[in-house]
């Protein structure tokens, strides 16, 4: 039995609610509900996106959270 390490990266993670049913998606799935482009994601996730790395290459994103993120990236920028 082989166990996956999951690790998170972004310190909005903690406190933000996820519904039950949301399942973690690619960030080529991220870009299409975000209609953004792929190098727009690994922006975000330099700036600091919340997201889970799987194993060494697999990085996971919770789409709320993600445009939780950026809302709230945007808002600030905006002010």
């Amino acid at each position: 039995m082989s166990l996956t390490v999951a690790r998170s990266s972004g310190a909005d993670l903690i406190g933000l609610p996820v519904s039950q049913g949301e399942r973690y998606v690619s960030r080529k799935e991220l870009a299409a509900i975000m209609d953004v482009s792929l190098p727009t994601i690994d922006r975000m996730v330099r700036e600091g996106m919340p997201s889970v790395t799987w194993g060494l290459r697999s990085r996971k994103f919770l789409p709320s959270r993600a445009i939780a993120w950026a809302s709230t990236r945007k808002q600030r920028n905006a002010a």
